[in-house]
């Protein structure tokens, strides 16, 4: 008897499941059939607030071509210049905050969709409408002007309505317009022209076609040393997007009120968008060779270990750790660029990199733990890595510390330049100099506030009474570490010029014709001496 009964569960159990495989086929061919319609996707419906809006996706090819920019939307037409950019007043601000297009930014974003394997735009933010929503005479619009139905067009599949079939067939009239993303979209047009001619234009910033400056597919084939191939560009176009849209107009409301939401939508778009700091984006970027030697390096260096402050770039006087991540990529960047050349983005992508292998990442940082090697082996940082506090060695004179110019991230990037330019120009072995600068360590050489020391006034503002972080200050930094370390040059004209700039970081006063020599004498600018190399 169990045995019969559990011979009819079993029977039940396989009748059921059946169903469900019958179910899920069936389910399936009426998706299929859905999506085989031209210009129909099937969308989800999102309801928040009083606004309502369809997420779904479509490949790029179809983006490319049937969605427009926000500026073309009829509503500005009346407010565009002679290039076609809505004019910025207050009226059309009021109407909604509206950027105008760059299309500088063209080239590199469209490279970054070619060029990347791991590539990834957010969801577009679409507004579907059609040609009677800018007719005050169309039979749409009801009573108190208040529209009869949506914009756009969409059928329920289910009897809750929360997947809809959404129509763009041509003769409904819709028009899509994307008003976040435009240069996503921007770049996904580009993609489909470079597809398409097999090269883009660089533009200026209102769209007119450079002299200059084009970009090839042979080119992206070349600089991702053939891991991609012509084949994997034209691909790229059968990728999918995902556009959230929302109907320009809703059925009930009046055409004042519908902008009014459309504005609404846009500001809170775009103002809770946070962007990340310098810091954190080298945290995150796995493209740029220099950040991610930066990365292991932090990670493994003992003298850094809990010791890199990551999303700030500078440093207050107390803090305990020694640099920042930004200052640690920029370090990376400025030792290792004459070694690694091609780590630095194509001129035609300043902001887009090339990830480099992975043997040729190891020999970056174990180059960059190198410097770090000798920097740790300084007295000043040996004490820190023996528990006394960075910010002793941080903090100025009047406070009780050491105003030591190595513990401020501006100095790091001075020294670290320095050094890779005398690398880069031949030097055999980094060890001299470190031999000099350990040496200066060890004779307290490197006081920021000493009036003798050649930091004062170029990296201490002794008037202001503060660090120095402009680049023009990091730069003579640099240019004196060349000249103390022996890698300077020996034109007289440049030496003059180092002199001069020297001299006029030490004036008295910012009115002043004087100066503090290095002997801490008020004199005449051209009376103060460069320090003698190391």
């Amino acid at each position: 008897m169990p045995d019969s009964a559990d011979a009819a569960i079993y029977a039940d159990l396989q009748q059921i499941e059946k169903q469900e495989r019958i179910k899920r086929r069936s389910l399936r061919r009426l998706l299929d059939e859905q999506r085989q319609k031209k210009n129909h996707a099937v969308g989800i419906n999102s309801m928040m607030g009083s606004s309502r809006s369809f997420v779904t996706s479509v490949d790029l090819s179809w983006a490319a071509e049937h969605i427009r920019f926000a500026s073309e939307l009829p509503i500005f037409n009346e407010y565009r210049d002679e290039h076609g950019f809505i004019k910025p007043d207050k009226k059309t601000q009021h109407l909604i905050q509206q950027r105008n297009l760059d299309w500088r930014r063209q080239i590199p974003m469209t490279l970054y969709l070619a060029a990347r394997e791991n590539h990834k735009f957010p969801t577009l933010l679409v507004v579907v409408t059609r040609p009677w929503v800018d007719d005050p005479e169309s039979d749409k619009w009801g009573p108190q002007e208040r529209a009869l139905e949506d914009s756009l067009l969409y059928a329920p599949i289910d009897s809750n309505g929360e997947y809809v079939d959404l129509s763009f067939e041509s003769g409904t009239g819709s028009i899509l317009y994307a008003i976040d993303g435009q240069h996503r979209l921007m770049a996904i047009r580009g993609l489909k022209d470079l597809v398409r001619d097999g090269h883009l234009h660089a533009k200026t910033d209102i769209g007119k076609e450079k002299a200059t400056g084009r970009l090839e597919i042979d080119h992206i084939i070349a600089m991702s040393r053939h891991r991609i191939g012509r084949s994997d560009i034209h691909k790229l176009l059968d990728e999918r997007i995902g556009i959230e849209l929302i109907p320009a107009v809703m059925a009930g409301e009046t055409r004042e009120e519908a902008l009014r939401r459309l504005r609404t939508l846009f500001v809170h778009v775009n103002r809770n968008a946070a962007p990340l700091a310098k810091g954190e984006l080298a945290l995150l970027d796995e493209d740029n060779g220099f950040a991610v030697a930066a990365r292991m390096t932090m990670v493994d260096h003992p003298l850094l270990e809990n010791r890199v402050k990551i999303k700030k770039g500078q440093l207050s006087e107390n803090a305990r750790d020694l640099t920042t991540l930004e200052t640690l990529t920029t370090i990376s960047e400025a030792y290792l660029e004459h070694r690694f050349p091609d780590w630095k983005p194509h001129r035609l992508t300043p902001r887009m990199p090339f990830r480099p292998e992975w043997d040729e990442l190891w020999d970056g940082k174990e180059e960059l733990m190198k410097f770090f090697d000798d920097l740790a082996a300084l007295p000043s940082f040996d004490a820190v890595r023996h528990g006394t506090k960075a910010s002793d060695f941080r903090k100025t004179s009047d406070k009780g510390g050491k105003a030591h110019l190595l513990f401020r991230p501006m100095a790091q990037i001075a020294l670290a330049r320095a050094l890779g330019d005398l690398l880069g120009d031949g030097a055999p072995n980094p060890a001299v100099y470190w031999s000099k600068i350990r040496e200066a360590d060890e004779d307290g050489r490197f006081r920021m506030d000493d009036r003798g020391l050649p930091w004062y006034g170029t990296a201490w503002d002794h008037i202001a009474g503060k660090m120095r972080r402009r680049v023009a200050d990091q730069k003579l930094v640099r240019r004196l570490f060349l000249h103390l370390l022996g890698g300077g040059t020996s034109d007289p004209e440049v030496l003059e010029r180092l002199r001069t700039d020297f001299a006029l970081a030490r004036i008295v006063t910012a009115d002043a014709d004087d100066a503090v020599s290095l002997a801490g004498e008020v004199v005449g600018i051209d009376q103060v001496k460069l320090p003698h190399p190391w």
